[in-house]
């Protein structure tokens, strides 16, 4: 008996296009099998790389809403920011459109800009209020990147970013998630449900050098969210945090 003849290549590439033809996209009509086809699905699947097609481009997942939620959180000193810099680095590669947010109450190093403890920056605009970040956004639909620093300082921001996030925008945000004296910030606790991806980044213990997750504040008698900087707070160990030995 002969053995059987391998399938030509070409064969294989217009099998993949046919059946790629023959799905229904999101947000598209029912596709036939038809010559017309190609023509209709392309603003959809024109990135997907098929043998003997064009190469892959940008253009291909115009198409395909797959929104992220990232949180980096932890305490001060936890280079929560500049991670949130190499995450929105990435997304300037893949040519997205990025929009960063700053709360006004936050005029450490720079008032207009968002800077990490070790001097990177990049610009912000300073918002007071979540509704603010709505409002602009909305007026504003080309970017597809929202990225905010020090979230729990801005009331409001949570409700702002989930809705965002429901309508297909990506969330990046870096924000201490409790106080020095042990208490979940609300902005915080509201967006870690909806959260696909969260990082918590710890510093170092001040009195170890162990790793450390909680903020130690150095000042008595200031308010749960005072801003400031090594001046009035410390990264501290569970063993080494005040908090944790009154319990």
């Amino acid at each position: 008996m002969d053995a059987k003849k391998p399938v030509p290549f070409a064969t294989l590439a217009q099998l993949a296009e046919q059946l790629i033809c023959n799905q229904q996209v999101v947000g598209s009509t029912p596709i036939s099998g038809s010559s017309e086809c190609s023509s209709v699905v392309e603003p959809h699947v024109a990135n997907v790389a098929v043998a003997g097609s064009n190469p892959v481009t940008r253009s291909t997942f115009e198409g395909i809403m797959n929104p992220k939620f990232t949180i980096f959180t932890g305490p001060m000193f936890g280079s929560k920011t500049t991670r949130l810099f190499a995450a929105l680095d990435r997304y300037k590669y893949q040519k997205r459109n990025i929009i960063a947010f700053k709360p006004g109450i936050d005029d450490r190093y720079c008032e207009t800009s968002i800077v990490t403890h070790s001097g990177a920056s990049m610009p912000a605009r300073v918002v007071n209020s979540g509704m603010e970040i709505h409002q602009y956004v909305s007026h504003h639909d080309e970017y597809d990147v929202i990225a905010v620093d020090e979230a729990f300082m801005i009331p409001g921001a949570s409700w702002v970013l989930v809705d965002l996030f429901k309508k297909g925008k990506t969330i990046v945000v870096s924000s201490l998630d409790l106080s020095a004296t042990g208490k979940a910030f609300d902005e915080v606790e509201a967006m870690f449900p909806w959260a696909t991806h969260i990082e918590k980044c710890p510093a170092v213990c001040t009195v170890c050098g162990q790793d450390a997750y909680y903020t130690h504040k150095k000042v008595e008698d200031i308010a749960e969210i005072t801003v400031g900087g090594a001046e009035l707070y410390e990264p501290r160990c569970w063993k080494h945090h005040s908090y944790f030995n009154e319990i």
